[in-house]
């Protein structure tokens, strides 16, 4: 579960933080030779340049760096492919127990409206390796 809402957080992010995440100054461009310009040029109408900085340089580095690449990466797959993984999943989970259930509510509303007093008894046919 948690590789892909890693995944999703790091979209969330990249959404909420647009084009502002696209080239964030580091911290030492606010005292470096363009620090006028940073100060200038990534400022917003209702926050600073150095508190933009401070609010987008952790969003980048989670979410857009090559750190956060290779992270996402390894949270896909740490355990395998994810499609053949989700597969055997599914082939693995009890399912009888639920699949059983609704056969029995699907007689019952049969029975129901056909005024029978048992259903036809139905029951979707398994696969041969099950």
């Amino acid at each position: 579960m948690f590789p892909r809402m890693f995944v999703r957080m790091c979209e969330s992010i990249e959404t909420l933080g647009a084009g502002g995440l696209a080239a964030v100054p580091s911290y030492a461009e606010l005292s470096g030779p363009l620090s006028a310009d940073v100060k200038t040029y990534f400022q917003a109408t209702n926050a600073d340049s150095r508190y933009r900085i401070r609010l987008f340089r952790p969003a980048f580095d989670a979410a857009v760096s090559s750190f956060s690449g290779r992270q996402q990466l390894n949270e896909r797959y740490y355990s395998g492919d994810p499609v053949r993984l989700a597969g055997t999943l599914y082939d693995i989970y009890d399912k009888d127990a639920y699949v059983d259930r609704i056969v029995a509510l699907l007689d019952d509303l049969e029975s129901q409206q056909s005024g029978l007093d048992a259903g036809l008894g139905f029951r979707p046919s398994r696969r041969a390796a099950d």
